[in-house]
């Protein structure tokens, strides 16, 4: 596996270990506004106010929810981790092995680094830009 693609790997996967564990949820009002995000396994008390993450407040107080950001926060902690474990799996498969005339990708038999890698570097490589 190339070194970008460990890195941004083991850097994602360090993020999500010092995040609250998840799976986390967009709480609503009885209007159905969204108003912020927490935690919600079992074990992990809702105080009202404690959100790990909200939306909507001003210095007046609350102003109406922003439904689509706070949605994408919460399932942003379940699916980064599913994401690196997904990466983690393709890039076992597409891994460099010696092989006759030289390094080959395990999976595709092709010099190493393979299509499939490059195409995971160059998308990684678009979060810097």
């Amino acid at each position: 596996m190339s070194d970008r693609i460990m890195e941004w790997l083991n850097e994602s996967q360090r993020l999500a270990d010092q995040a609250t564990e998840g799976p986390w949820e967009a709480d609503r009002d009885q209007r159905g506004e969204t108003r912020g995000v927490w935690p919600t396994r079992p074990g992990v008390e809702q105080i009202i106010g404690a959100y790990v993450a909200a939306d909507g407040f001003d210095s007046q107080g609350w102003t109406g929810g922003t439904d689509e950001n706070l949605t994408f926060i919460a399932e942003s902690r379940t699916r980064l981790p599913q994401a690196v474990t997904a990466l983690r799996a393709v890039m076992e498969l597409h891994r460099p092995v010696r092989g006759y005339g030289g390094t080959v990708c395990a999976e595709c038999e092709q010099p190493y680094t393979c299509l499939t890698a490059l195409a995971v570097e160059a998308a990684l490589e678009g979060d810097e830009q």
